[in-house]
């Protein structure tokens, strides 16, 4: 797995989000969350910078 992937799952789970949660938030699938946090997909660029924001990580740690 990919160190942003354990880091964005960290983080998600220490701001009290389900991934279903954080999929509302983003207008993504849990599907989605789940793939990034698995390292199945990448994080489309459109997605990077909510997501950053959403987790308070750095968007150039993405």
């Amino acid at each position: 797995m990919s160190e942003i992937a354990d880091k964005s799952r960290e983080r998600r789970k220490n701001l009290g989000l389900s991934q279903e949660g954080l999929a509302e938030r983003l207008h993504v699938s849990r599907q989605t969350i789940s793939s990034w946090e698995n390292g199945k997909s990448a994080i489309k660029l459109e997605n990077a910078k909510p997501l950053s924001d959403e987790l308070k990580i750095p968007l150039d740690e993405f």
